[in-house]
């Protein structure tokens, strides 16, 4: 290795001549070794939930320049919490309409709908039975509290239910998150906003990646 690489000032060249000495000399070793590595570092990654499908893998380890995190769960907490109440109707009383929608959520096992009525529980507000309660898969909950209607999901079920009024695109550019929309009687009013909190070792470890 040190006279090729002596003479021939080349790094690569050099090792390829090891290599092929060693392989020659030594083949059985070589031949085991090489498989023993891959089998040790693939259980050895599992052990820390990594897991890899074979050799070839770990052999372009070295070209990998991006990775796609799963974010929910895996760079977050996985569980959503309700951070903002937005009111379009400035009229009515914030308190007031999280009692209201927890209350019509409290039943439904959606997360987003958990996190409003766990928000209202941690505020220590008594929730209230609806009067009438049905879930809508893909589009939220719909019921009647006080003789009152209320639709709370996405904007596909406020259009179905008869609201006419329009979210601005301001809504969306001003509030990062998921949303809950409210409704009474047919009425834009609120929109809850929920985040998933970031998990506190995902930033020094997007940081070491980076390295």
């Amino acid at each position: 290795f040190n006279i090729w690489w002596y003479f021939a000032d080349d790094l690569s060249l050099a090792v390829t001549h090891m290599v092929t000495v060693l392989v020659i000399a030594c083949p059985c070793a070589l031949g085991l070794a090489v498989p023993m590595a891959i089998m040790l570092s693939t259980s050895e990654a599992a052990k820390n939930g990594l897991l890899i499908s074979g050799g070839h893998i770990i052999e372009k380890g070295s070209q990998i320049d991006t990775i796609v995190f799963d974010k929910t769960g895996t760079l977050t907490e996985g569980r959503p919490e309700l951070t903002q109440i937005h009111l379009f109707d400035k009229t009515v009383d914030a308190a007031m309409i999280l009692k209201m929608a927890a209350s019509s959520l409290q039943y439904s096992t959606h997360p987003l709908s958990q996190s409003i009525a766990n928000h209202a529980l941690k505020q220590e507000i008594s929730l209230l039975d609806p009067d009438k309660f049905k879930s809508l898969t893909g589009l939220g909950v719909v019921a009647v509290m006080n003789g009152k209607s209320l639709a709370l999901g996405n904007a596909d079920l406020l259009k179905q239910e008869g609201v006419l009024e329009v979210i601005p695109e301001s809504f969306y550019t001003d509030n990062v998150g998921s949303y809950v929309f409210l409704s009474i009687d047919k009425k834009l009013t609120a929109a809850f906003i929920i985040t998933d909190p970031i998990k506190s070792e995902a930033r020094e470890l997007i940081a070491k990646l980076h390295e």
